[in-house]
């Protein structure tokens, strides 16, 4: 939430965008789970691939669902306004947030330890994180 409460801090919007597109880059190496819940499910299962089950939860699946698109979108207006007060080309940051939602609504729908076109698009969003990240941080004032 810091984008909504802080106001520009050019050392923190920079980390923030870091970190931002860090978690980004970090699911697509664990095909769409977190490290901690992949650490957590580790734990309980030795023999759990990344990305075996990320429907795995207290919750329900549509509670699941709900959660996920609803922390996506405020995630994605957070990054919009940390952009923008950072004057970074729209260009740039509009290509990067529909990639990240796409991502994320991709993650929850699919289950993506078996299906070959989320293994297919995880590469591209790990090659579009990793060039529209850099001119981010390279058009960021």
């Amino acid at each position: 939430f810091y984008p909504y409460f802080v106001k520009k801090n050019r050392v923190f919007d920079y980390l923030y965008i870091f970190i931002f597109l860090g978690i980004l880059l970090h699911w697509t190496y664990l095909n769409g789970e977190c490290s901690l819940t992949y650490f957590y499910k580790k734990l309980r299962n030795p023999n759990y691939k990344p990305g075996e089950n990320l429907c795995e939860s207290e919750y329900s699946a549509t509670q699941a669902c709900a959660f996920g698109i609803i922390t996506s979108i405020v995630r994605s207006i957070g990054f919009y306004i940390v952009a923008k007060r950072n004057n970074v080309s729209m260009f740039l940051v509009i290509p990067f947030i529909i990639i990240h939602e796409l991502y994320c609504i991709s993650r929850v729908i699919s289950n993506a330890y078996i299906h070959k076109g989320f293994q297919i698009f995880q590469e591209f969003v790990k090659v579009s994180t990793i060039m529209l990240g850099s001119l981010i941080f390279a058009y960021a004032k």
